[in-house]
């Protein structure tokens, strides 16, 4: 044997002494998984940290009491797309637009203290004929709201309803987007946006309509508004279309529709007086009896103002910053008060007793209404939000009630509260 193969034969003998016993491999254990379990232990892995579980939904807040103090809320969904609330002459009752999602439109009677009177359905126009009657109109597939007005209410057909009373005797006439008298009588328009591409003030007119005469003879102009006791109409003859347009006004005696008077500007209740702001002065009441034609210049302790009748005879002027006072036609003030907000041709009862003025530049007017009744300053605070629009403030006509809409806990709402 060789030198080198003993050498080899040595280190052999040698290494197998030394070492230690052979792992046992079972035939069913793997050569990746004998190596695995002759390793030094792995640590064990751990899951990667997790994101911290959402936070819980918070809960709807519970409703909570809304404290209306003197207010009444009226029950139900009023339909703030329409924004009318319709007192009738006497101030008894309130007629207040339903909003029902499926449902065909409705109006609610309610009694001055809140008391439902009864629910009219399948309407979609109602207005007062006098202090016992109703003129619903239906206006049709073809009607449509565009800008809160009514759009081509031709096919319209109108019916008459007595207060309390189910029953409603169709008229076979279309009373659409009529001006009631508050006495029985009816200027209706015969055309509601007129023929196009003609002008509305080349072919603008109206008809007088009453239950036991029916129509009159069509007559030029657009009637405005009824005097106080329905004895008189205010006539506005437009000399170009358009909201901002040139006309010239006259006031018709009723029911012989003959000229009570020439003149336009701001009319008082009996459309027997008019005031407007003086051309060369802005800080003048220019006022105009319409019978005598006497004028009488009053200057105002504001320098831009709106201007209203009062009952009394005397003037509420109410200036850009929110400040009224009331003047009398010998110029002396009555009373004057700061911060009450502004007045509205919407926000004074139809006898001029009561005016309500807020502060209506911003969506959400909260906070307090003041009151002018009687020459008198008070205020009454809203348990919500003041809907900002017109007719969002309505007091009844002898201005002993009021209605206002708000959004009280996140909904619409009607409030009551006698003045």
């Amino acid at each position: 044997m060789s030198r080198l193969a003993v050498a080899v034969i040595a280190v052999l003998l040698a290494g197998c002494a030394s070492s230690p016993a052979l792992v046992s491999v079972s035939p069913s254990t793997s050569p990746v998984a004998a190596a695995a379990s002759s390793a030094p232990p792995s640590p064990v892995p751990t899951a990667p940290p997790s994101d911290p579980p959402p936070p819980s939904a918070t809960p709807r807040p519970t409703p909570t009491a809304v404290d209306y103090e003197d207010w009444t809320p009226i029950p139900g969904v009023i339909d703030t797309k329409l924004r009318w609330l319709a007192w009738s002459p006497d101030s008894r009752h309130l007629l207040v637009p339903r909003a029902e999602v499926g449902h065909s439109p409705a109006m609610d009677v309610f009694s001055a203290a809140g008391q439902l009177i009864q629910t009219i359905t399948d309407f979609d126009e109602g207005l007062w004929l006098d202090s016992e009657r109703l003129v619903l109109t239906r206006y049709g597939d073809e009607g449509e709201y565009v800008y809160n007005e009514m759009r081509q209410p031709e096919g319209a057909t109108s019916y008459l309803a007595q207060l309390g009373s189910d029953h409603v005797e169709a008229l076979g006439e279309n009373l659409a987007a009529s001006r009631s008298s508050g006495a029985g009588a009816l200027a209706v328009p015969t055309c509601w946006i007129c023929r196009p591409n003609v002008g509305f003030y080349r072919e603008v007119a109206f008809r007088t309509w009453t239950v036991e005469d029916g129509f009159s003879e069509a007559l030029r102009g657009h009637a405005i508004r009824w005097s106080r006791g329905g004895d008189r109409v205010l006539v506005e003859h437009p000399l170009q279309s358009g909201p901002a347009r040139d006309s010239w006004w006259e006031t018709l005696s009723y029911p012989d529709m003959t000229r009570f008077a020439r003149g336009g500007g701001l009319l008082n209740a009996d459309l027997t007086r008019t005031v407007r702001i003086s051309s060369a002065e802005s800080s003048v009441a220019r006022v105009t009896d319409l019978v005598s034609r006497e004028t009488l210049d009053l200057p105002v302790p504001f320098d831009d103002f709106h201007v209203q009748w009062d009952a009394s005879g005397s003037l509420l002027v109410n200036d850009r910053i929110g400040s009224a006072a009331l003047m009398g036609m010998d110029g002396q003030l009555r009373g004057q008060w700061a911060n009450v907000g502004h007045i509205t041709p919407f926000s004074s009862s139809d006898d001029e007793t009561t005016h309500v003025l807020w502060f209506d530049e911003t969506v959400e007017s909260t906070g307090d209404l003041a009151i002018v009744r009687h020459g008198a300053l008070s205020r009454v605070h809203i348990p919500g939000q003041l809907y900002n629009g017109a007719g969002s403030v309505a007091p009844a006509p002898d201005g002993s009630v009021l209605a206002v809409m708000a959004y009280v806990d996140q909904r619409a709402a009607v409030l009551l509260v006698a003045l």
